[in-house]
């Protein structure tokens, strides 16, 4: 992947993570359930399934962020905290870019 395609994921990242920010209850699931639909995401229920087994947990996918949780609001969050990783961790690298580039050491706060 290229610094670019980074930059436009970190952001798309960080988009859907700002439409959630400082919303509680319904307002914060109705936000990124939106974020989701809008964004080619997907967003899966619990469901019944065949034979009356059920598929008991909720699955997110988005910007290639992926969470399993018991929970609608426990996949929301498990998002939310894994998005940050994620971003945290292109922010990282396209600092290791911009320095290996530039003939630069890399920085302390990014190193493994």
């Amino acid at each position: 992947m290229d610094a670019d395609t980074l930059a436009f994921r970190k952001d798309l990242i960080c988009g859907a993570l700002d439409a959630i920010d400082g919303k509680e209850g319904l307002d914060r699931l109705d936000a990124f359930a939106n974020q989701v639909l809008e964004n080619d995401g997907s967003y899966l229920f619990p469901r019944e399934g065949g034979y009356g087994l059920a598929d008991v947990a909720y699955e997110i996918n988005l910007h290639g962020v992926t969470v399993i949780a018991w929970s609608e609001d426990d996949a929301v969050d498990q998002w939310a905290a894994a998005a940050k990783r994620e971003a945290h961790n292109i922010t990282c690298t396209l600092d290791s870019l911009d320095r290996t580039l530039n003939g630069m050491q890399s920085s302390p706060e990014h190193s493994p």
